[in-house]
């Protein structure tokens, strides 16, 4: 299955950035969310969201 990413504010429901790539694995969107915190605010969360082919 493939994965987009979506970035929100902490505690809201407003979109922080829009991630248009679209990712093979879900390790593959793991990994990309593990470098975007390392680069990143701490007041982001990042969700997985399953693509449908």
């Amino acid at each position: 299955m493939k994965y987009k990413i979506r970035v929100f504010n902490k505690n809201t429901n407003k979109e922080a950035m829009s991630i248009d790539e679209v990712f093979e694995s879900i390790e593959a969107a793991e990994a990309e969310i593990d470098r975007l915190k390392a680069s990143l605010s701490q007041d982001l969360q990042f969700v997985k969201i399953p693509v449908k082919q």
